[in-house]
């Protein structure tokens, strides 16, 4: 099973491996969400906001954003996480 890359479209066996990329490669040029287009001050700001946008109702884009930009769990979000990986797992497999 085979896990895409939504930015650049490489292909990963593990969906570890695809969060490593994003998060090596692509999320230090985010100056703005892919998904919504709004401004962020910093690219490291990327899994705040998408846990913001998550917070108004189910956006399953910024799910998969949230999940791919975030490191890992806290007590507080653990939940959030879970569901996003999930969701991700589904929408990225190829």
């Amino acid at each position: 099973m085979m896990y895409l890359c939504p930015v650049c479209g490489r292909s990963y066996r593990s969906l570890v491996s695809l969060k490593y990329h994003f998060r090596r490669i692509h999320l230090p040029n985010f100056n703005r969400c892919p998904i919504c287009g709004k401004r962020l001050r910093d690219p490291i700001r990327l899994p705040h906001h998408c846990f913001m946008a998550l917070r108004e109702g189910y956006d399953e884009e910024h799910m998969i954003y949230y999940y791919l930009s975030s490191g890992c769990s806290t007590v507080n979000n653990r939940a959030r996480l879970s569901e996003a990986r999930r969701v991700a797992a589904q929408a990225l497999r190829r």
